[in-house]
């Protein structure tokens, strides 16, 4: 009630945004209100259950966009610019994680990751992607 309460209040004021705009306005404003009223179980129980389908929501939206993506292509593959990619990635990745570590070490004089570790992370950041298509695939339907 007190959320199409306030999506008509939100289009009437004459701000006209948008009803999904409207929507999450209305959404965080009875948001802070519900949070704070729900006891300690109601809050983690809360939590851990919108984390679930927000991670159930985005394994869904990823297999959609690679199985439209794979059905869109009707089997041209350029190996060349398959490679090319995967080279840019790789090399870029690098370049980033390396970068950003000793741009932020200028900063602090400590050191705190060893140069063998700091491969690691680039090669984490690489296989994120895959990790997160094989996850898709063990969903069981």
């Amino acid at each position: 009630m007190s959320c199409y309460f306030l999506t008509n209040l939100i289009k009437i004021t004459g701000v006209e945004m948008s009803g999904i705009i409207a929507l999450l306005t209305a959404a965080i404003c009875n948001g802070h209100y519900t949070w704070y009223n729900l006891s300690p179980q109601g809050r983690a129980t809360s939590a851990v259950t919108v984390a679930f389908l927000g991670g159930m929501m985005e394994a869904a939206v990823y297999s959609y966009i690679g199985i439209a993506l794979y059905s869109s292509i009707p089997g041209w593959w350029s190996w060349n610019f398959i490679l090319l990619e995967f080279l840019i990635i790789v090399v870029f990745r690098i370049i980033g994680v390396i970068g950003t570590f000793y741009t932020a070490r200028l900063c602090c004089k400590r050191k705190t990751i060893k140069f063998n570790e700091l491969l690691f992370v680039c090669y984490g950041g690489m296989i994120r992607g895959a990790i997160a298509f094989a996850l898709v695939l063990k969903i069981e339907v």
